[in-house]
């Protein structure tokens, strides 16, 4: 009744006697996951209304439980909800997911040994499949951003090396590719001003340019010319696919700038310039078309010339 009543009244009463439940109610921990397992899976139920009331509930008994129970089902809780945060198809849950996944690492509940050991896994995520994979890098960037900014609230933030292990992740995830991407098309519209101005210096030499045409050699340059532009279509999967969004790009920006915020600013900037990423940030503030990523790169730049 909690999930499918079409009365949100309902359901917040029915809500309200699970939690008394779990909270009051004496139960081995074996009991407590198999009622945490239930809210989980029924995050997948078609109702929108639904899915955000077990979210609630789950953000409560964050709240209400005790630390040695939260910090024992973290892992559980925490992984999945991040797929709930990439896979769900209402804005409304995704950013409920979020404030839920925000109130479990900034609760203080959570233990360090279970923060170094949800890093270590949210690293090692990836697919082999083309279809999961950006997928999967949104759900690692997404995690990679809580953890990276609840170390604020962590009594020791996180290490050097853990520090690097998230920026490198973040370039090799979301920023390593638009980079290569958007330095073809840069070096591209190079390529097309100087064959401009080239045009600009035949068309100045009439009597050349006559003769080109006599002997049919102008048609087939520009014959030759389109079939290399079929051909460099072909072969750069993003002019099929009109680019790709740059939600991912963002995401991995966004990540770098929690770290840059939230940690060990110093070290975050050695990093962070090991990886060239000032000379690549500039390349975005000056090429990309999207105003989010310039002005976020805008940002970063400043964090890391202000070190």
């Amino acid at each position: 009744m909690m999930v499918f009543n079409t009365l949100s009244s309902i359901r917040g009463i029915c809500s309200s006697i699970f939690i008394q439940f779990l909270l009051d109610y004496p139960l081995e921990n074996d009991r407590i996951e198999e009622h945490l397992n239930f809210v989980l899976k029924n995050l997948a139920c078609k109702r929108m209304e639904g899915r955000l009331q077990l979210l609630e509930i789950l953000k409560t008994l964050i709240e209400r439980l005790p630390k040695n129970v939260v910090d024992l089902y973290c892992e559980l809780l925490f992984f999945t909800l991040l797929l709930r945060a990439v896979n769900d198809e209402h804005t409304e849950c995704r950013v409920k997911v979020q404030q839920v996944m925000r109130s479990l690492i900034f609760s203080n509940k959570v233990s360090q040994s279970k923060v170094k050991t949800l890093l270590n896994t949210v690293l090692q995520m990836g697919s082999a499949e083309e279809s999961k994979r950006e997928l999967l890098q949104l759900a690692k960037l997404n995690a990679l951003q809580l953890l990276a900014e609840g170390g604020v609230n962590q009594s020791n933030k996180l290490k050097t090396q853990e520090i690097g292990q998230i920026l490198n992740s973040a370039f090799q995830d979301g920023i390593a590719d638009e980079v290569s991407s958007l330095q073809r098309k840069v070096d591209q519209v190079s390529i097309t001003v100087k064959q401009e101005a080239g045009a600009q210096e035949e068309e100045a030499d009439a009597s050349m340019k006559s003769f080109l045409r006599a002997i049919q050699l102008l048609d087939d340059e520009a014959s030759d010319q389109g079939q290399a532009d079929a051909l460099a279509s072909e072969a750069d999967p993003e002019s099929q696919s009109n680019e790709k969004q740059w939600t991912l790009l963002y995401h991995a920006l966004s990540c770098v700038e929690k770290v840059l915020e939230n940690q060990d600013k110093k070290a975050a900037v050695a990093v962070c310039t090991n990886l060239g990423l000032p000379k690549h940030l500039l390349l975005f503030v000056q090429y990309h078309q999207s105003y989010w990523v310039r002005l976020i790169c805008q940002r970063l730049l400043g964090h890391v010339f202000s070190n």
